[in-house]
């Protein structure tokens, strides 16, 4: 074999791969393009239906914890054999007024004090942090605090409902936790407004 042979052979190998290679070398520009479009129009839907469904979950483990200190604190009343309180905080410390929407603190209220979890004789049994932007209002009966005795039923001065909602409410809607006279406690979704 000569030296014309191998060079013809050896470009015509070459000829041969460079073919191949051009078949399957990528994308064009234009089929990027398409591609990206396509992922502009997917995200700009599909964002802020997540955005929402993760306000949506928020509430309701916010309500679903409330809830939950109730149960706590009603089944504390019984087994401990004196008053439960629940009530909203901000601090984590103390109790007030608007604080359900940030955290709530379960306590034995043994020594008869009302709504200090601190004072001599109390017991506190848990402390939760609610989630940011979450305001609450408290009605029905004449306190602040939901009470339950050591026979499980809602104390008389007793609140009766806690409302959790966003200042930005929107299609989350709010949440109402109502407590009646036996000591159950429910939750349900409802208007903003």
């Amino acid at each position: 074999m000569s030296a014309l042979d191998l060079l013809t052979l050896t470009l015509a190998d070459s000829r041969g791969y460079n073919d191949i290679m051009k078949k399957i070398a990528g994308f064009t520009l234009v089929e990027m393009m398409i591609v990206l479009v396509l992922l502009a129009v997917v995200a700009g839907i599909g964002l802020p239906n997540l955005t929402q469904m993760v306000r949506n979950n928020q509430m309701t483990t916010q309500a679903n914890s409330v809830l939950g200190a109730f149960q706590l604190a009603r089944s504390e009343a019984v087994r401990r054999g004196v008053p439960v309180v629940v009530c909203g905080t901000r601090n984590g410390t103390s109790c007030d007024q608007t604080g359900w929407g940030q955290g709530w603190i379960v306590f034995a209220n043994a020594s008869g004090t009302g709504n200090d979890p601190s004072a001599a004789g109390n017991e506190v049994i848990r402390v939760s942090l609610g989630a940011e932007g979450i305001d609450a209002s408290v009605s029905g009966g004449s306190g602040t605090v939901v009470r339950f005795a050591e026979t499980s039923l809602l104390h008389a001065n007793s609140a009766r409902e806690i409302r959790l909602a966003r200042s930005t409410c929107g299609p989350e809607r709010a949440r109402r936790i109502q407590v009646v006279v036996g000591g159950r406690a429910s939750v349900e979704e409802v208007p903003c407004s």
